[in-house]
């Protein structure tokens, strides 16, 4: 559920209109209705005053309930993650080979270290980002 939906939730079960909400967390409501529409997200001190309101913890308004919305990762995103895991692997296979070729021949294979270095880092790069998702 997100904030909006569960700032909705909490304002009906209440019996409060949007404008009743708004008086008592002192903000206009315009801003109750764009909270509610999901068009804009409560400061830390606006979402303090609505937990005080509702008599309800801060994380109960920051904590997503439904996998389906915006922490999911789509079935193309689980693709995308596969493909850099199975990047981020390659790129330590090819650092343990060039290694391994090192401690045998006490020669450097630079092509093979540099693109496992290149595949290490741009996935490690790439899955912080969350380009998965």
């Amino acid at each position: 559920m997100t904030i909006g939906k569960k700032i909705s939730q909490l304002r009906e079960e209440a019996g409060l209109t949007q404008a009743d909400l708004a008086l008592k967390v002192k903000v206009r409501t315009q801003d109750i209705v764009k909270w509610e529409q999901g068009q804009l997200k409560p400061s830390p001190e606006e979402l303090a005053r609505l937990a005080a309101t509702f008599d309800v913890s801060v994380a109960d308004f920051t904590i997503t309930t439904n996998k389906n919305e915006d922490q999911a990762i789509s079935s193309s995103g689980k693709l995308k993650l596969l493909s850099l895991c199975v990047m981020f692997f390659a790129g330590v296979v090819l650092l343990g080979v060039s290694l391994v070729d090192y401690v045998q021949t006490k020669q450097i294979h630079w092509l093979t270290l540099v693109v496992g270095l290149f595949l290490l880092v741009d996935s490690s790069i790439l899955l912080k980002k969350g380009i998965y998702k």
